[in-house]
């Protein structure tokens, strides 16, 4: 009996479950002998009911014989020596391994599940079920796992699943693992399925289909435009390094803290990024790849991808550190965020000789003249002191600014401003010592 046969018998619980309902029937052409004389075929109505005692029921347990594994549709294949009861499908109760008894690379599946199909089609020899999401980028991240079929094993416990007749498969050991017949590696690539973006913390978020690997990301290959018309919208390509997690093993959700200077870069754009209607992001080609060597799939900055949600900037600026040359006759001014240099006001800067205001006896203010620089739209802010304000602080035997002990800094509120338009967060109290001083000669 082939093994359709019996699984067409074995799923049709009105025959064959017993003595009492086992019946034979044949026609002329089922056997003949050896002079070729058909033998005498019985009817349906005549049919012969199998002799008491003769039925001998199913008690073998079902054996995996093989599976495939498909890492681009995700779909894995068990196939048994056995008709199957698909329903009772436990993946959890799967391991796959890069060898056999390996431990350190191998993984449990934590679900599955299959699509729905007309009865008929659920129970069978070969049973094929859907992995997870988070199961199939776990596999994915484990680089040595399953990229081969020389990588790919499996283990099953007993309770994986059952047969139609509710018997329990035979485990196949870690030991033992079986090696995968039929291997389908991930060629599909990647693609970009939505993305956030937080003026206010610098964060780009990115949510891949698929795992991918971050150091590969290649920044400047995202661009944020304004609309999907190139011609008729503002636009803002990253160029700078950004921090991004240490993290080689892979990720799905990819949170990218943008460098200050292209955090600053886009709010002072106008009319860029401010709502999710002017947030199109668009990615070349070669910008950042899966686990499995694949790059990811570009956005055609007319197919540019809108922002899920965009978050503004409500953070005030504040004075972070500054630094005194008096070699070469200028201050640096560091900012917790990027500030436009073109409103600064140098007439908020206060040079003290100390915090203290009880021992406070000296403090200077910079010409209106003074030049003020800034590279990139950073949050450092370079003023070239005036001949004035470099003989102010010079001057012999004044108790200030002769060493980082008495050289000390503060703004105003809305001395300066960020690109958004937030001023400058300070109070009176907030004098602060030099960080780095270069005394003049």
């Amino acid at each position: 009996m082939n093994r359709r046969d019996l699984r067409i018998l074995k799923l049709n619980t009105t025959i064959a479950t017993s003595d009492d309902t086992t019946f034979i029937a044949y026609n002329d052409s089922a056997v003949s002998d050896f002079s070729n004389n058909s033998v005498i075929p019985v009817s349906l109505f005549n049919a012969v009911k199998l002799e008491s005692g003769a039925f001998i029921e199913d008690i073998t347990r079902p054996s995996l014989e093989a599976f495939d594994l498909d890492l681009n549709r995700g779909t894995l294949t068990l196939s048994f020596d056995d008709v199957m009861d698909i329903q009772s499908l436990r993946p959890t109760q799967i391991q796959l391994l890069s060898y056999p008894n390996d431990t350190l690379f191998s993984y449990t599946l934590q679900g599955g599940y299959y699509e729905a199909v007309s009865p008929d089609l659920w129970d069978d020899y070969n049973v094929t079920f859907y992995l997870e999401f988070d199961d199939l980028n776990a596999i994915k991240i484990l680089t040595e796992l399953a990229t081969e079929p020389d990588n790919t094993y499996i283990s099953i416990t007993r309770d994986v699943m059952d047969d139609i007749y509710r018997q329990k498969s035979q485990p196949v050991l870690p030991s033992n693992a079986l090696k995968v017949q039929t291997f389908t590696p991930d060629t599909k690539p990647p693609e970009l399925l939505n993305y956030t973006l937080d003026i206010d913390s610098g964060l780009l978020s990115l949510t891949f289909s698929e795992a991918v690997l971050p150091s590969s990301l290649i920044i400047d290959g995202i661009t944020i435009a304004s609309s999907q018309n190139q011609s008729q919208s503002y636009s803002y390509t990253f160029s700078r390094p950004p921090f991004i997690p240490d993290n080689e093993t892979g990720i799905v959700v990819l949170n990218i803290t943008l460098d200050l200077v292209d955090n600053a870069g886009l709010q002072s754009m106008t009319g860029l990024a401010l709502t999710p209607n002017d947030t199109f992001l668009s990615i070349k080609n070669g910008s950042i790849l899966d686990m499995n060597g694949n790059w990811l799939v570009p956005i055609g900055f007319e197919d540019g991808l809108i922002a899920v949600e965009v978050i503004e900037d409500t953070t005030n600026p504040r004075l972070d550190s500054f630094e005194l040359n008096l070699n070469d006759n200028y201050l640096l001014l560091s900012f917790t965020e990027a500030v436009d240099p073109s409103t600064l006001n140098l007439s908020s800067i206060l040079i003290y000789n100390s915090s203290n205001s009880t021992l406070r006896r000296e403090e200077q203010t910079l010409s209106p003249l003074s030049r003020v620089t800034t590279l990139d739209n950073s949050a450092v802010l370079r003023i070239s002191l005036t001949s004035g304000d470099e003989d102010d602080l010079k001057q012999f035997l004044r108790p200030i600014a002769n060493s980082m002990n008495d050289t000390f800094l503060s703004m105003a509120y809305g001395g300066v401003y960020d690109y958004v338009r937030l001023p400058l967060d300070s109070s009176s109290e907030d004098i602060i010592q030099v960080k780095i001083y270069y005394e003049g000669e």
